[in-house]
């Protein structure tokens, strides 16, 4: 049994929609808004607290062709049996401005915000773990296959306490993964980690920007987080890995913020990557906390081929 907060069976529109769910256990998908046919699903929003869902859960979907826009879907406490996606388009479209909020709970498969099978765009969308276990790909952008868009200004945010699979297909932490050599899956796509550390996953790709929130026990050379396969090389527009790779890092900026004043000489681990690196991030800043005008004059190395360090 499915839950639609809207329906459309053929053409048409499924906007503005709402689904709240507080407990028990739904045995197909939720969908806040859904398009069978062409039409827009935009705006629409899956609140779920405390229950399992053994399949899908979707902001907002369209199985041909259309928008899906500005959808929301947190997840808090909850299990989902498949994959979480904030906006969704099977066809031609786009999935922009969508947001996915993950407070806790257990995801078995991927969780993406905004997701183009066809043509179109994945722009500007927002995925935030802020607890929870992942088993899957966490990724701001998608555009799949042989097709044309970007996956561009997508932002995907680390905190809490969560925890990732040993060997989970993460495409890494994916900020957008591009459909051909035209497009662009790397501009404005953002990675932000939050006051902790020991991240462990399996690849990370397709960022230009790391932001990194130092936690207040963060000790010298203790990595906030680690790459198993670095940067994990994959068949483009698709969610297959080839073989492990360096991470890339030439075109990136980094920026770190410490939480309160740092001692001179203090050096830390942002990434350990266990296949190394390509290249070093092109711009490092590192604001003042709060509590002094410090300005840190810090730069970036590369410690035994595997730690990006300060």
């Amino acid at each position: 049994m499915n839950i639609n907060g809207g329906y459309v069976g053929r053409n048409g529109d499924a906007n503005n929609n709402k689904v709240t769910i507080n407990d028990g256990k739904i045995k197909g998908d939720v969908y806040a808004g859904y398009v069978l046919g062409d039409g827009d699903a935009n705006n629409n929003k899956v609140t779920i607290t405390s229950a399992t869902v053994d399949k899908d859960v979707h902001g907002g979907c369209v199985y041909v062709n259309g928008d899906a826009e500005k959808n929301e879907v947190t997840i808090t406490s909850a299990t989902v049996g498949e994959n979480v996606c904030g906006g969704r388009v099977l066809g031609d479209g786009d999935a922009n401005n969508n947001k996915v909020t993950i407070n806790g709970g257990r995801i078995e498969k991927s969780v993406c915000g905004g997701f183009i099978f066809g043509d179109g765009d994945a722009k500007n969308n927002k995925v935030t773990i802020n607890d929870g276990r992942i088993g899957g790909v966490v990724c701001g952008g998608f555009v799949r296959g042989n097709n044309n868009g970007d996956a561009t200004g997508n932002t995907v945010t680390i905190s809490g306490t969560p925890e990732f699979g040993d060997n989970t297909n993460l495409f890494g932490l994916c900020g957008g993964i591009g459909a051909n050599n035209e497009s662009d899956a790397f501009t404005g796509n953002t990675l932000v980690i939050k006051e902790i550390k020991a991240i462990t996953v399996r690849g990370i790709s397709n960022f230009e920007n790391y932001e990194f929130y130092l936690p207040q026990d963060l000790k010298a050379q203790e990595p906030i987080l680690i790459a198993n396969d670095g940067g994990c090389s994959w068949d483009k527009g698709t969610v297959n890995y080839t073989d492990p790779c360096p991470l890339k890092l030439s075109k990136t900026n980094i920026t770190i913020y410490p939480k309160e004043a740092i001692e001179k000489g203090t050096k830390y681990t942002l990434i350990r990557s266990l296949q190394g690196f390509d290249g070093i991030s092109k711009k490092f800043t590192s604001p003042p906390p709060n509590k002094g005008p410090v300005v840190y004059k810090w730069g970036l190395e590369i410690v035994d081929n595997k730690d990006l360090a300060t």
